[in-house]
């Protein structure tokens, strides 16, 4: 018997009230976090809500209304930023400002507009397309639910479609660069915008969060290749 959505809206409404906020990670997937609050509603379109226990399946504007002012301490969002519009990007930048304590902080795990850039012009260092971005986009596209990125017949993988396939795939609305992210947090009051490295931190409770390593054929590039930002709340 299918339970209708207000009831699962409900139930989960109740189970986020009574969890503990000090640490929430938005856009889980099926890879959350242990000792985090993890969270992930879907897209309705191409992603379901994953089927996890302990795994709040709210649409993040909804999470986000039940969620108090200064009542987290740490906020991590990785791969789930891009699949928003600038404005509403924005928009969720303030929520997480507003839901931060003071001196809380923010990382953001999103792909990188200019080394995809670099990536399309075979200049990315120690990156090439023929050996490392052609075989990890292809093993992507075969498993993507996407029909925006499947190969039409005759047709083969080009570069044009790793960056037309960055900023559109998979439900991606923007794609952002180093400037742009921290012009866009600095705009909502966070301070100390800085670059991180994939699975390292100042602070003990981000380190070794991440978990989008790009796989058996992604894992010895891809990290170093994602845009990773860390920013505070003063």
């Amino acid at each position: 018997m299918l339970v209708p959505w207000f009831i699962r809206d409900i139930v989960n409404i109740i189970k986020l009230k009574a969890s503990d906020k000090t640490k929430i990670n938005f856009g889980c997937g099926y890879k959350p976090i242990p000792g985090w609050l993890n969270t992930d509603g879907g897209d309705g379109r191409i992603f379901s809500p994953p089927k996890l226990p302990g795994i709040i399946n709210l649409d993040v504007w909804k999470f986000l209304k039940h969620v108090q002012d200064d009542s987290t301490k740490f906020i991590s969002s990785e791969q789930f930023f891009e699949h928003f519009d600038r404005q509403d990007g924005f928009k969720m930048i303030q929520e997480w400002y507003r839901i931060l304590k003071k001196d809380g902080v923010l990382r953001i795990q999103t792909v990188d507009l200019e080394k995809e850039i670099l990536v399309y012009l075979d200049k990315c260092e120690g990156v090439s397309w023929e050996k490392d971005v052609l075989p990890h986009r292809l093993k992507h596209i075969e498993h993507s639910t996407d029909s925006y990125c499947k190969l039409m017949p005759g047709e083969k993988y080009v570069r044009a479609m790793l960056l037309n396939n960055g900023f559109h795939m998979d439900g991606h609305r923007f794609i952002y660069d180093f400037e742009s992210i921290k012009m866009s947090l600095e705009r909502a009051g966070f301070t100390d915008v800085k670059r991180v490295e994939f699975g390292k931190s100042d602070h003990p409770q981000l380190q070794g969060i991440d978990y989008h390593d790009g796989g058996k054929t992604g894992r010895h590039w891809i990290p170093k290749n994602v845009l990773l930002v860390e920013a505070t709340k003063k």
